[in-house]
């Protein structure tokens, strides 16, 4: 009797060493797949700000995203898209002396 469980200890324990290697090799196989933040992303990574610009003489929407576009956006169109989305705007339009919000990246 003492033979039989003294086998079966063995195999308890040597199931759980390969359960711990298998489990130990799995997190550091994932720890190596993670890339770590590189300095030229540090670099590039830049914050998303608003700011509230009032409309001028012979401003457009147009002309206000090219001036406030970035390479975060798809083009100045996409940033068009952004500014009509964050003002609740149906259309292109703007008037003299209103103000819009912008966003721009720093």
């Amino acid at each position: 009797m003492n033979n039989i469980s003294a086998e079966c200890i063995k195999k308890i324990i040597l199931k759980t060493v390969i359960v711990a290697v298998v489990l130990f090799l799995c997190v550091m196989a994932a720890k190596s797949l993670k890339r770590p933040p590189s300095v030229a992303d540090a670099e590039t990574k830049r914050n998303l700000k608003c700011i509230s610009v009032c409309v001028t003489d012979n401003d457009t929407l147009w002309s206000i995203a090219a001036k406030y576009y970035s390479d975060e956006y798809n083009g100045v169109s996409d940033l068009v898209d952004e500014i009509k989305n964050i003002n609740k705007m149906s259309s292109d339009r703007i008037n003299l002396g209103n103000y819009i919000i912008v966003p721009y990246y720093e």
